[in-house]
C-alpha cells in the first residue's frame, strides 16, 4: 500500500480543520442558519415530521471531565456530523 497521501497529510496538522464560520445548515429560504463553531445547529429545514429542531453540542460530558478534552470532542462529533 502506497502511504504517500496520509504522511503528507499527517506533516499538515491542520489539512482536518473546519473553520468555525463554515456554514452547516440553511433555513428554508436557502440562507445560513447555522456555522460550525455555533454551540446548536439549527435544523429546521430539514426536519421534516421531527419534533426536534437544533441539535445541541452543550453539556454534552460530564463536569470532571477537562475544557480541553471537551472542546475536542465537541469539534470531533461536529466534523463527523
Amino acid at each position: 500500500m502506497n502511504n504517500t497521501l496520509i504522511v503528507a497529510l499527517a506533516e499538515r496538522p491542520d489539512w482536518y480543520r473546519v473553520e468555525d464560520d463554515a456554514v452547516v445548515s440553511h433555513d428554508k429560504a436557502g440562507n445560513a442558519a447555522s456555522l460550525f463553531g455555533d454551540d446548536a445547529w439549527d435544523v429546521r429545514a430539514y426536519a421534516v415530521g421531527l419534533r426536534w429542531t437544533y441539535i445541541n453540542f452543550r453539556s454534552h460530558v460530564p463536569d470532571d471531565v477537562s475544557r480541553a478534552l471537551s472542546e475536542a470532542t465537541t469539534r470531533q462529533w461536529k466534523q463527523v456530523m
